[in-house]
């Protein structure tokens, strides 16, 4: 066969059904769909009442059906507190970085120290990917503090920090739950927070 026809076999090839078949079944390889819903959990102490909240939290959004993820500040490492980690982030940081990035929502959960949030979530807003993490990127905080108030100093120190990144702080889905050591699975506030959270998304 000479070289014409053996391009002539080539391109007819290109309109068999056989080949039209493939390149249909490559269009719907499914893929890893990234979750709707990132929560943090941001602090380091163990046994916290804060982790307790975050999973009670996420239990709430898989009984509503949300896409979501759950992370702990204690998964990134050691190297997430080494100096280093501002020139190479951290492959556990990254990956969370990177689901920032894709979510549609941002959830913190955060307790209340001495006033302010914990260390370990300023260094995340401090490695998180600038502005691409934060210009227009819809933010929830979850605080809980003790005392009867919520934590309230806490939640408006880092609304303020996510406002002056230009990120959208979304103050009508915030939950504050003061005297957390008196909260229990069984609450409202989770199922309540969830819906609403769900029917956010779906405007």
């Amino acid at each position: 066969m000479n070289a014409w026809a053996l391009l002539l076999s080539f391109f007819s090839s290109l309109t068999t059904p056989g080949f039209c078949a493939n390149v249909a079944e490559v269009k719907t390889v499914q893929t890893h769909q990234p979750a709707q819903v990132i929560v943090l959990m941001s602090t380091d102490r163990p046994d916290s009442k804060t982790n307790y909240v975050a999973e009670n939290l996420m239990h709430a959004y898989q009984q509503a059906g949300l896409n979501a993820e759950l992370y702990r500040v204690t998964d990134f490492g050691h190297e997430f507190y080494q100096p280093t980690a501002y020139m190479q982030k951290p492959e556990a940081f990254m990956k969370f970085n990177d689901a920032v990035l894709a979510a549609n929502l941002v959830v913190l959960v955060t307790p209340e120290y001495n006033a302010t949030i914990p260390a370990p979530l300023t260094r995340v807003l401090n490695l998180l990917s600038f502005p691409s993490s934060f210009n227009d990127k819809k933010y929830v905080i979850v605080s809980l503090s003790v005392s009867p108030y919520g934590a309230v100093r806490a939640y408006e120190g880092l609304k303020k920090v996510l406002t002056d990144l230009h990120a959208v702080v979304l103050n009508d889905l915030a939950v504050k739950i003061p005297e957390v050591q008196n909260a229990t699975k069984s609450s409202s506030v989770y199922k309540e927070h969830a819906l609403k959270i769900t029917e956010f998304l779906q405007k």
